[in-house]
């Protein structure tokens, strides 16, 4: 987990963590305009304020673990999506590789025309992603396999940097 998501995280818990107060807030309000906490109808040998404390902590403590169970859901599906990202950059590195050995391959045995350019054989895919359209869609206009689609703009883009 790198400090884009612990940021995240952290940020959700102090959001939550101020919704959950606001709640025990109005519910303290609540309590308190209907009687709950005056002294009048206090018991016999039990102080008011400890019983309120009691009832308002049970409620907090089980927020407090709703929300623990929550983040560690979040955590756990967060690091399930980095580790399936890393796997497919990975993949998507190997197939690069690939492509270049074949196009470095190609350009060896001249099947490449020296001529022709990458730019021309992909133009309409390149048009397409400057117009903002994604992977699927272009695979979809030009008949191409999504992973082609990508590789192609992946390629370009390589080549910018």
């Amino acid at each position: 987990m790198d400090l884009s998501d612990a940021a995240l995280i952290l940020g959700l818990l102090i959001v939550i963590l101020v919704l959950l107060r606001k709640q025990w807030k109005k519910s303290l309000k609540a309590k308190q305009g209907i009687g709950l906490f005056d002294a009048e109808q206090e018991r016999p040998g039990t102080s008011s304020t400890a019983s309120g404390r009691e009832e308002l902590q049970r409620p907090g403590e089980k927020h407090l673990a709703e929300l623990q169970e929550f983040t560690e859901e979040m955590t756990a599906g967060m690091e399930t999506r980095a580790r399936k990202l890393d796997f497919l950059i990975q993949e998507a590195d190997v197939k690069i590789a690939e492509l270049k050995k074949i196009l470095a391959e190609a350009k060896k045995n001249d099947e490449i025309p020296k001529g022709a350019s990458s730019e021309a054989h992909f133009s309409d895919v390149y048009e397409l992603a400057d117009r903002g359209f994604d992977a699927i869609e272009i695979a979809r206009k030009t008949g191409k396999k999504p992973g082609e689609v990508e590789l192609i703009l992946g390629l370009r883009n390589h080549k910018k940097r």
